[in-house]
């Protein structure tokens, strides 16, 4: 279940990317068809009232009224075609997907066909196959009320936290602001870890009236127990970061392998695996 809770988190986080896209997409739409409107004639008209000695017939100044050089209302409407597309193509429902009804008996066999990538799959798919494996395990209404309002809130810090690197990223320059999104970036590094650790506390109760049942049962069943915890793999993290972001030949990091023995000298991945959000956020500040 937790594979599947992930991978619907990351491919929810692909559809709220895609969506800002499109929205942004129609933003600049609107400013192209507002330059052309108004923009254009404005600066035309200021031009006339400023040289009016130059005695231009009207047909001349109309000669001066700027135009894009290109074909911007096709670039916008292939983006926009894509961007929808791909908002379809992540929420779904794809072709030949079946999802049962809300209010029927969740089905034993799983919804997603075998050996295939969950975070290649659809919101509207994996959210039925989660519906389905916390029906299976008894998880009531209750529980699962939290459960999902634990897991947006994770998914909407790990898209904040994107969002702030961007903006950092942005502003290197300005030190000031830098500041500012940086000490802003800390709590929301440390909203992401305090929801992970609510998760792993409610995830606890939620299966502890099982565990005792199991305990007062005898043989193989008796012997059975549930464990929640974290699975950090900061090599992989560190391969990522070393290939998509760091040039290895200069700065801080040089050389394969320097992120993640810095993170092991910095003590990110014990703070990831078992720390509090305030020791992840303390982590996270000083490594940076």
């Amino acid at each position: 279940m937790e594979r599947v809770s992930d991978a619907l988190s990351k491919v929810r986080a692909q559809v709220d990317a895609w969506t800002r896209r499109h929205q942004s997409l129609l933003a600049l739409r609107s400013e192209v068809a507002a330059m052309r409107q108004t923009g254009a004639p404005n600066f035309l008209q200021k031009w006339k009232d400023k040289y009016p000695e130059v005695s231009l017939k009207p047909e001349q100044w109309q000669e001066f009224l700027l135009q894009f050089s290109g074909d911007v209302d096709g670039i916008l409407q292939g983006a926009l075609n894509h961007a929808v597309r791909n908002i379809a193509g992540w929420k779904g429902p794809g072709k030949g997907e079946v999802t049962p009804p809300v209010d029927a008996p969740p089905p034993a066999g799983s919804l997603i066909p075998p050996n295939v990538e969950l975070e290649k799959q659809t919101s509207t798919l994996l959210s039925a196959e989660l519906a389905r494996l916390r029906g299976l395990i008894g998880i009531d209404a209750e529980n699962t009320r939290k459960y999902n309002q634990l897991s947006e809130k994770i998914s909407k810090q790990e898209v904040a936290v994107g969002k702030l690197d961007r903006e950092i990223e942005a502003a290197e320059r300005a030190g000031a602001r830098i500041v500012a999104l940086q000490q802003t970036r800390y709590d929301a590094y440390r909203g992401v870890f305090q929801a992970v650790v609510e998760e792993e506390r409610e995830l606890s109760e939620l299966y502890r009236p099982l565990q005792e049942v199991l305990q007062e049962e005898a043989g193989a069943l008796g012997k059975l127990a549930f464990s929640i915890r974290r699975l950090v793999d900061v090599e992989g993290w560190a391969d990522i970061a070393e290939k998509q972001l760091f040039d290895l030949r200069a700065g801080p990091f040089r050389g394969k392998g320097s992120l993640v023995q810095a993170a092991e000298e910095e003590g990110l991945g014990g703070a990831w695996e078992s720390g509090s959000a305030d020791d992840v956020a303390a982590a996270m500040s000083k490594f940076r």
